[in-house]
């Protein structure tokens, strides 16, 4: 095979355009219903404000509140209907046979759920956050305050949602029945397994530990190395897979996934 028929700049760009307008509808409504909730919470701030309540001292000015939550929900809802045509079977034959490459599908998901809709949202709550300002100081003659793309808590937020984007759009393309519901349950029964299988090692390894009030030396059998290992080592390794590894690997099976639905 020709590298052509992986990906073509001009084939790529067409099927990104068409994904771009496709989702866009969904994707405005659902910040319009966002925009309605925060514009709630806000109006119930000022209120609170006149009254000194708890809400002013805790919402007002945080822009912590009223963009990370929403960027990560909206996020993850509209990845797992990142590949909402595969679940409908007349949609589906349609969507498998357009003129594009396997590669390319996955390419223009990922790009829309990433990419994309992380500059939207930006510019949308830019634009929100400054209408609020405007509101504040009508209502109250205080500023809102200004967003700030680049404070460290806004890019924590964007990392953590491309790691979490990754899972939710290998299930969008795994599941082919409410993916968003079974994702979260795969995500549950997963965390459930590695509490009980970290919990059993820890009792296997430790086990006078855990059965004494009183707390005793590592076991002989366990070298000073290994329990380096274990004390700084590993967490430091698990931290590294999440952030830097877990991501790549989900974003190669979403890819692997639909080749097997190939037609």
């Amino acid at each position: 095979m020709t590298l052509d028929s992986y990906f073509d700049i001009k084939r790529f760009g067409y099927l990104l355009k068409k994904e771009v307008f496709s989702n866009l509808k969904l994707f405005i409504i659902a910040l319009g219903a966002m925009s309605g909730i925060l514009l709630i919470i806000f109006l119930v701030d000022i209120i609170d404000w006149e009254n000194d309540g708890y809400l002013n001292r805790s919402l007002w000015n945080n822009h912590m509140f009223f963009f990370i939550p929403p960027y990560l929900i909206i996020g993850v809802l509209f990845t797992s209907l990142a590949y909402k045509d595969l679940l409908q079977v007349n949609k589906a034959y349609a969507y498998l046979t357009l003129p594009v490459s396997n590669f390319e599908r996955a390419l223009s998901m990922l790009l829309m759920t990433t990419v994309i809709y992380t500059i939207f949202f930006i510019v949308y709550y830019m634009v929100f956050s400054t209408l609020l300002n405007g509101l504040g100081m009508i209502i109250t003659a205080r500023e809102f305050g200004w967003f700030d793309v680049t404070a460290e808590p806004v890019v924590m937020a964007i990392k953590l949602y491309l790691v979490i984007q990754s899972i939710f759009l290998l299930g969008a393309a795994a599941f082919k029945k409410f993916p968003f519901l079974f994702t979260l349950l795969t995500i549950f029964l997963a965390a459930v397994a590695l509490i009980i299988l970290t919990v059993t090692l820890a009792n296997f390894m430790f086990s006078e530990f855990f059965h004494t009030d009183n707390r005793i030396d590592v076991p002989d059998f366990i070298s000073k190395d290994l329990q380096n290992f274990i004390e700084y080592d590993l967490p430091v390794i698990l931290e590294n897979v999440f952030w830097y590894v877990l991501a790549p690997v989900c974003w190669v099976i979403t890819y692997l996934k639909l080749k097997e639905r190939e037609i």
